[in-house]
């Protein structure tokens, strides 16, 4: 694309499962914290871009694991 991005969306999921859930959208701020994770649990992040015309790909999965 060639449009600035105007925020940003963020998935995530327990590595264990396989669908993923909008944790949250509207994103205008980074770094962002995610809280209200399960801790000792590994969770995979992605994140959405979102400009003018449309959300583009999800970025490659983030494994983390939660404090």
């Amino acid at each position: 694309g060639g449009s600035q991005v105007i925020d940003y969306r963020l998935w995530y999921k327990p590595s264990t499962d396989s669908e993923y859930t909008i944790y949250a959208d509207g994103i205008q701020y980074l770094p962002y914290t995610i809280t209200g994770l399960t801790p000792s649990v590994i969770y995979d992040i992605k994140v959405q871009a979102r400009n003018v015309v449309e959300y583009g790909e999800l970025s490659e999965a983030l494994s983390i694991l939660a404090a």
